[in-house]
């Protein structure tokens, strides 16, 4: 059975003189990623802001330290999301003030120090993820469990190709 017609197929009718089919087939790929991607983006930051987030990249960082079975430095958590130093510093300091870490020096090097989660911070995560988790479920409600598990193969194929890890 097919969907029913959405914003991108009226868009891509509106090229259909213009360019080939499979151009449009691409075009309506990249329409709906954008689309899903910026739902997707609103959804997340609801979803860490009702955990007690002032913004996503903030449970990001307490998110990495979460997975962690060892406290890290602030310079592998900037390294491994991304961000700058200075960056990260930021994203420390506001975590630190909520009380979701704590930093301590480092015992063989005085000029750093380690990064955890405390007990209210591991709360927050999880309750930051758990809602995140629910959200996707809605996300995708529409395919069932195959259908899922079909699109993220497709996804991971389309990444490994533009972003190889």
């Amino acid at each position: 059975m097919d969907s029913p017609s959405d914003t991108t197929d009226r868009e891509t009718r509106l090229w259909e003189r213009l360019v080939e089919p499979r151009q449009l087939t691409l075009f309506g790929i990249g329409m709906r990623v954008r689309r899903l991607n910026r739902i997707r983006t609103e959804h997340v930051g609801d979803a860490v802001a009702a955990a007690g987030f002032q913004v996503v990249g903030d449970y990001e960082v307490a998110a990495a330290l979460r997975r962690s079975s060892t406290p890290r430095t602030p310079s592998s958590l900037a390294e491994d999301l991304l961000v700058t130093r200075a960056g990260m510093s930021g994203r420390l300091d506001r975590l630190e003030a909520m009380g979701f870490v704590e930093r301590e020096p480092d015992r063989v090097d005085a000029r750093s120090h380690f990064v955890h989660l405390t007990a209210e911070g591991d709360v927050a995560v999880d309750a930051a993820f758990k809602q995140i988790v629910e959200a996707d479920r809605r996300l995708f409600a529409g395919i069932n469990t195959s259908e899922q598990a079909r699109l993220s193969g497709l996804l991971r194929k389309v990444l490994a190709v533009i972003d190889p890890e």
